[in-house]
């Protein structure tokens, strides 16, 4: 796997965008109808399947998002992204839900682990290509 920060092409596997605030939402201009939870570090759109977009947010509710917070958030939101024909529950509650989630958690933070099936589920997604919302 490579990464890099540079424009996005359509040959890639995932694409996060970093927008100020919910406010900018670049997912919001190609989709209106995005429900974004006030206190989200980042959002996935994944109803216009098999496309994604994913976003993280540099403020939420006002308050600047921790950098160290930012590969949680990639890493949570990257999970949405290369799973967009599964339910938001099937990220969420991965292993019961709650910190046997680890970062696939509603709630997470920079101390939440990064468990084994997180991990898996990431080697996975990134198995098969979906188009991303560039």
């Amino acid at each position: 796997m490579e990464a890099s920060w540079t424009v996005p092409s359509l040959n890639d596997n995932l694409v996060v965008h970093f927008v100020p605030d919910r406010d900018h939402s670049y997912l919001k201009v190609r989709w209106p109808q995005a429900n974004i939870n006030p206190r989200a570090g980042g959002h996935t759109y994944t109803g216009d399947q098999p496309l994604s977009g994913s976003e993280v947010y540099q403020t939420r509710q006002g308050d600047r998002f921790p950098y160290v917070s930012y590969a949680a958030t990639v890493f949570h939101e990257a999970l949405h992204n290369l799973y967009p024909f599964q339910t938001v529950d099937f990220i969420h509650k991965l292993d019961g839900g709650g910190e046997a989630a680890g970062l696939a958690a509603p709630e997470y933070s920079f101390r939440s682990k990064m468990t084994d099936h997180n991990k898996e589920l990431m080697r996975r997604g990134f198995s098969v290509k979906n188009p991303q919302y560039i």
